[in-house]
């Protein structure tokens, strides 16, 4: 496993990179205003691609992993199946969105309105996104993980090269057809490399929509889990960059999209292994006490990786905004930590979040989304208006640690498998770590001598506690480089 992951966080530090650099040029080029109207347009897209597809591209994941188990053939079935599905969902969500936009151009907002042109072309982006999305899992599930977090770091490039020329040729407008362009290329590109390296056409044997359905009834019941439990992330956080949009101004949003850009860079290594690694291998066909223990351990993995992406970020999150951004946006450096908070809690989450879908109890993870996003989204107005860009990390922590603990007492009732208490300790731990450090070290200047010398000392401090708190399957994943040392086994005299 740690070979596996460490070769897909190879690719996923690149895109990170690649990610940063987007943002670097266009937060430069456009300031926190520009920045946040480019993020608020980003995100009715990708809640487009979610809500138009009925969640296809993941549901995908899971009945496609089933059938890599049963052989080549019925694999590709599978795929094409889905690839018509999927096409004919993300057409129509694009012909009507692009329709409803043409006749009420105010439909997204008053806000918005003045952006209608932009955001027509971007929504003219949709399906190659959700064809992208779908071929990245297509790789995962038939177990060549690497292979889709290349295609990934591809994709991200291209769109990240085809935005920056896109802005500067023809602005906000141009920024997206070149967006919607290199889109149009990557699916393309992809679809060769399909046929060439798995044997994927998009002509040959695969069963009609109608007698797919009737074949695999759950597939109905899964896409609609599946629908809910994404489109409540994706509903939720449109909500929250909108309401920060309307109610504090552009410029604000702009900071938001900074805040969160960072903080996701915190969780970007770990997500692709969750979904790239673990989430393809907890749909095999394995007995529930394995996928059980393999979650434990990834999850025990993930603590490690995200205390040490998390400890530079609020150590030093004004050197990081303008860094990663300009000097404009430091103003929300007092926030990064809630963020990172917020992402931490994120991860373990979602590793759970993926066991449970592993173990075919997809309803109740949906249930338990629509109870934690919900309360981050009726929490968001109150907590913003009172604390600003502060307030929507508390709302967005306080729903998922709702989700959390409802997964964690579902896995206890149904499956009697409780989270391992030194996983919890390790949890806990970290968690106020990221507390303590944006509460107390935020009062001192990040690069004088005595700001430095606590930043250090406090590091070295949280490093050393968190080492005599590991297990010892965390202690080898670090002492072997993050799995690339080979295990030595010890020799007893």
């Amino acid at each position: 496993m740690s070979r596996v992951l460490f070769s897909i966080g190879v690719v996923q530090v690149l895109i990170v990179l690649v990610g940063i650099g987007r943002a670097k040029v266009l937060s430069v080029l456009l300031g926190p205003a520009g920045f946040g109207v480019v993020s608020t347009i980003d995100q009715v897209a990708l809640t487009l691609v979610h809500l138009g597809t009925l969640s296809v591209p993941f549901t995908a994941m899971k009945f496609m992993s089933h059938s890599h188990s049963d052989g080549l053939k019925a694999f590709q079935r599978t795929y094409r199946s889905f690839l018509r599905i999927l096409t004919l969902l993300v057409v129509t969500a694009t012909t009507l969105a692009t329709a409803i936009l043409a006749w009420w151009p105010g439909f997204f907002g008053r806000d918005l309105f003045a952006l209608s042109l932009p955001l027509q072309i971007a929504i003219l982006g949709v399906p190659a996104l959700a064809l992208n999305n779908f071929f990245i899992n297509t790789l995962a599930a038939a177990q060549r993980p690497s292979s889709a977090a290349g295609l990934s770091l591809l994709a991200t490039l291209m769109l990240a090269v085809a935005a920056i020329v896109g802005e500067r040729v023809g602005g906000l407008s141009g920024l997206y057809v070149a967006t919607v362009f290199a889109g149009v290329l990557t699916t393309a590109g992809t679809l060769v490399f399909l046929h060439r390296s798995l044997g994927l056409r998009l002509a040959g044997p695969a069963e009609s929509l109608l007698r797919e359905l009737r074949q695999r009834p759950e597939f109905i019941s899964y896409s609609a889990y599946f629908y809910l439990l994404l489109s409540a992330y994706s509903l939720t956080m449109l909500a929250t960059r909108y309401y920060v949009f309307s109610r504090l101004g552009a410029a604000e949003a702009g900071l938001l999209q900074a805040l969160l850009s960072v903080a996701l860079t915190v969780g970007a290594v770990l997500a692709p292994m969750s979904n790239l690694f673990l989430s393809p291998l907890l749909n095999r066909r394995l007995p529930a006490p394995d996928k059980v223990r393999a979650a434990n351990d990834f999850a025990g993995k993930t603590l490690v990786l995200l205390l040490l992406a998390s400890l530079p970020v609020i150590l030093f999150p004004q050197i990081v905004l303008a860094t990663l951004f300009s000097g404009r946006f430091v103003a929300g450096a007092n926030s990064l930590f809630l963020f990172v908070l917020w992402q931490c809690l994120f991860q373990v989450v979602n590793v759970y979040q993926q066991l449970l879908i592993g173990l075919d109890d997809v309803l109740f993870v949906s249930v338990a989304a629509l109870a934690g996003f919900g309360t981050a989204a009726l929490l968001a107005p109150v907590l913003v208006s009172a604390l600003g860009l502060g307030g929507a990390a508390m709302a967005l922590t306080i729903g998922m640690a709702v989700y959390g603990v409802v997964a964690a007492v579902r896995l206890r009732a149904r499956f009697a498998s409780g989270l391992p208490v030194g996983f919890l300790i390790r949890l806990g731990y970290v968690l106020v770590v990221v507390l303590m450090a944006g509460s107390i070290l935020n009062t001192s200047t990040e690069l004088s001598l005595v700001g430095m010398a606590e930043r250090f000392a406090f590091a070295l401090a949280a490093l050393g506690i968190f080492w005599m708190l590991l297990g010892s399957e965390e202690r080898h994943f670090v002492s072997s480089g993050f799995g690339l040392l080979p295990h030595r086994p010890r020799v007893r005299p």
